[in-house]
C-alpha cells in the first residue's frame, strides 16, 4: 500500500498557528502527520494530533457517493508540522486489494478515535457529576441547575428572576456558650446533630436551604401560586 501512495504523496510545511482546513472546506483529500502537532478545534480544541496520526478522514468519508462533503472542524497547527496530502482521486484509483486495504487502516483509525471520544465523554460526565455534588453543598437545587446551565451553555451570569417566598430562620439557643472552650471535632459533631434533622424536615416539605451561618440556619419556600 505504501508503494501505490509513494508517487501521489504531497507533503505540506505548516507554521505555528497557520490552519491547515477549515470548517466548511470541501473534504477531498485528508492528511498523515509526519512532524509536529494539530489541533483539531470547534471553538476549542477538542483534539490533537500527531506523528503518524491520519486527520481529515471522517469528513473524507461522510456524505453518499458522489457527494462533496464538507468538513465539519478547524484543524490548526499548534507547533510548526509536516503533513502528507493524500487526495481522493489518488485512493478512488488504489486498485481492489489495496484499497480494501487502505479502507481498513482508515476503519482502524476511526475506532481508535472513537474509544478516545467515548473516554473523554466519560471523564467529563464524572467531572460534571462531581462539580454538582461540590456546589449542591453550597446552594438550592436550582442553583445547581442554573450553575449548571452556564457551565454547558457558556452563559456569563445567572439572569434573576423575581419570585415571593417564606424565609426562614433559625438558632441553636445558648450554643454559642456551649461551645466555648470544647474540642473543635466535637462541637462540629454536636452542630451537625442538632441542624441535619432540621435541614431533613425543610426538604421533606420542598423547602430549600440557603445557607448555615454558624448554629443557624436560613432556608426559604418559594410561593407559586403568588403574583411575581
Amino acid at each position: 500500500m505504501e508503494a501505490a501512495f509513494q508517487r501521489e504523496l504531497r507533503v505540506q510545511t505548516l507554521h505555528e498557528g497557520q490552519a491547515l482546513c477549515s470548517g466548511s472546506d470541501e473534504a477531498d483529500c485528508l492528511w498523515i502527520v509526519d512532524e509536529g502537532l494539530l489541533q483539531v478545534m470547534a471553538g476549542s480544541t477538542i483534539a490533537r494530533r500527531g506523528p503518524g496520526e491520519i486527520i481529515g478522514e471522517m469528513a473524507f468519508l461522510r456524505g453518499a457517493p458522489g457527494s462533496s462533503p464538507v468538513r465539519g472542524n478547524d484543524v490548526v497547527a499548534a507547533s510548526r508540522s509536516k503533513v502528507w496530502r493524500i487526495d481522493r482521486s489518488t485512493i478512488d484509483g488504489l486498485a481492489g486489494e489495496t484499497r480494501a486495504l487502505w479502507y481498513e487502516t482508515v476503519a482502524r483509525a476511526l475506532v481508535a478515535k472513537l474509544d478516545e471520544a467515548s473516554l473523554q465523554r466519560a471523564n467529563q460526565a464524572r467531572d460534571l457529576h462531581r462539580g454538582d455534588r461540590a456546589i449542591a453543598r453550597l446552594v438550592c437545587p436550582e442553583g445547581v441547575q442554573a450553575t449548571s446551565a452556564i457551565l454547558l451553555n457558556g452563559a456569563e451570569a445567572i439572569p434573576p428572576v423575581r419570585r415571593m417566598a417564606v424565609i426562614w430562620f433559625s438558632d441553636l439557643s445558648g450554643f454559642s456558650a456551649h461551645s466555648e472552650g470544647r474540642d473543635a471535632v466535637e462541637v462540629g459533631a454536636t452542630l451537625r446533630r442538632l441542624t441535619d434533622p432540621q435541614v431533613e424536615e425543610i426538604q421533606r416539605s420542598n423547602g430549600q436551604v440557603d445557607k448555615h451561618m454558624g448554629d443557624a440556619v436560613m432556608a426559604f419556600w418559594l410561593c407559586p401560586d403568588a403574583p411575581r
